[in-house]
């Protein structure tokens, strides 16, 4: 094995070449797989946090509009409070109320005609067997 200075050199240096750049390589590859798990990773996260957003803003969205069914029912309920009261004032609400007398000891049923100055009330009886007489009650 009589080699001459520098011949069986460049063999070597060859070998530890391609092992580096065989190492470059898969280094290379094993980055370019890393990028593209985070890049995957963060798409999953978006969507995720897309999906999030969306169930927030559909939850917000009703409850803004049980907010506002509320709203309206809580000033229609104010609107048929005043009503009534105006109704009272006049005396209009007692009139068409079917009402329970005690005529002879016993219930009988009547309707409120109409509501008298002196805070009586003028009733019909409903069973048609009443007195004229008995046409006004206290």
């Amino acid at each position: 094995m009589n080699q001459k200075p520098g011949s069986g050199g460049g063999n070597a240096v060859l070998v530890i070449v391609a092992i580096f750049l065989v190492l470059l390589v898969l280094a290379a590859l094993a980055c370019g797989g890393l990028f593209l798990f985070g890049v995957r990773t963060a798409q999953t996260t978006m969507t995720q946090a897309e999906a999030r957003m969306e169930a927030m803003m559909t939850e917000a969205m009703a409850e803004a509009e049980r907010q506002q069914a509320l709203a309206e029912q809580a000033a229609q309920a104010a609107e048929a409070t005043a009503q009534e009261e105006a109704n009272r004032e006049t005396g209009e609400v007692l009139v068409g109320v079917k009402v329970a007398v005690l005529r002879d000891d016993e219930p009988t049923l009547a309707e409120v005609v109409e509501l008298l100055p002196d805070n009586t009330v003028r009733i019909r009886w409903l069973d048609r067997e009443a007195d004229a007489e008995d046409a006004t009650a206290v």
